[in-house]
């Protein structure tokens, strides 16, 4: 179940940085629709980037 709710969220990630978001916006736009990271805090800008770099590779 975990893994489905991390693509979910790895999905939107990449969704709104093909729509042109940066990593900032992502962050905020995540927040605005109360997406957490697994330990239930808000996404930062750098786990972000990293999400990003991994999906990329």
């Amino acid at each position: 179940m975990e893994d489905e709710a991390e693509q979910a969220v790895l999905a939107v990630v990449a969704e709104l940085r093909a729509g042109g978001l940066s990593h900032r916006a992502i962050v905020t736009a995540l927040r605005l629709r109360g997406v957490l990271s697994r330990a239930s805090r808000p996404f930062a800008k750098t786990q972000i980037a990293r999400m990003l770099a991994t999906a990329a590779a």
